[in-house]
Order: structure tokens, then C-alpha cells, then sequence
């Protein structure tokens, strides 16, 4: 059982309402996948899929959130990954797992060391929580962790300083 097999067995599978089958199939080809050059990328598309069997074909927000942010995990930056899990907030409401997985990510980017990233994650959890859940406060509270990320490093971070002044001075 190739993964690629694998891959369009679960698809089969799924169009014919076997989803747990289906889900045993991709999790099949991650294990099949390892030690692949690719096995990440494999393994991030995978559990993609599987959010999409969990939570349209079973219902499962859970087991759906839960592959939504294993795949944020394997890949922080990924687009695919992060706007997957933005529409998944979007549908279900579930901002407040958002959140969970922008701490996460913001984790996994200070290992890295990537400033610019951890700002990023910053500013886009702060829009998220002002737009979205209405919480200024948090609003706030990302914004400030993104503007000192850059602080402690001896740099400036302008449009976090005036985001921060733009929330005080509103809320």
C-alpha cells in the first residue's frame, strides 16, 4: 500500500460514507509516509483531509480540531493549514481554539527565533479577537506581546505601537 494509494482509497471511502474507514486509511498513509523526504507535507495535507472527514462526514468538531491543530504544529506557516482553521472558527465559532493554536504557533515561531513571524501571529490574534469576538482586551493583550517581541530585541515594531495606541485610545 503505496501512500498515494492510501490516499485515494480514503477519498473513495469517504464518498461512499465509510469515514472512519476512511480516516484509518489516512492514518495508514502517515504512517506509510514516514521517513519520506516529504513526510511532513504528507503527514500536514493529511490531517487537512482528515478535519474534513471528522467534521463533515462524523460530525466531530473535536477530532476535527484536533487535526487542525496537529497540522499547525507540523507547519506553523502554512497557509493552507492556517486558513483552514480560520474558516473552521468561522463556521463553528470555535475562536477561542483559535486562540489556543495562535499561541502555539507563536510558540513554535520564538524557537525559531523568528520575530517577524511571532509579530504576525500577533497582529493577526488581535484582529481576530477584536473582529471576531468582540474582546477588546485580548485585542490588546496580543498586540502588546507582539510589540514586545521586538522590544526585548532591541527593535522597533511601529505598527504594533500604534495598533497598541489605536486599542487604548478606542476601548
Amino acid at each position: 500500500e503505496a501512500p498515494d494509494t492510501l490516499a485515494h482509497l480514503a477519498r473513495l471511502q469517504y464518498q461512499t460514507g465509510e469515514h472512519e474507514a476512511a480516516l484509518g486509511s489516512l492514518e495508514r498513509r502517515i504512517q506509510m509516509s514516514q521517513g519520506d523526504e516529504n513526510a511532513i507535507d504528507i503527514e500536514v495535507q493529511t490531517r487537512l483531509e482528515m478535519a474534513e472527514i471528522s467534521d463533515l462526514g462524523l460530525g466531530d468538531r473535536d477530532r476535527a480540531t484536533q487535526q487542525l491543530e496537529r497540522a499547525s504544529q507540523l507547519a506553523p506557516d502554512a497557509a493552507a493549514v492556517q486558513e483552514r482553521l480560520y474558516q473552521f472558527a468561522e463556521l463553528h465559532g470555535t475562536w477561542h481554539q483559535l486562540m489556543k493554536v495562535y499561541d502555539q504557533r507563536f510558540d513554535a515561531l520564538a524557537q525559531t527565533q523568528d520575530l517577524q513571524g511571532q509579530l504576525d501571529v500577533c497582529m493577526e490574534a488581535s484582529a481576530t479577537a477584536e473582529d471576531r469576538m468582540e474582546d477588546h482586551a485580548l485585542a490588546f493583550q496580543w498586540t502588546r506581546r507582539g510589540y514586545f517581541v521586538f522590544f526585548e530585541a532591541g527593535l522597533g515594531a511601529p505598527d504594533a505601537l500604534e495598533r497598541l495606541e489605536q486599542l487604548a485610545e478606542v476601548h
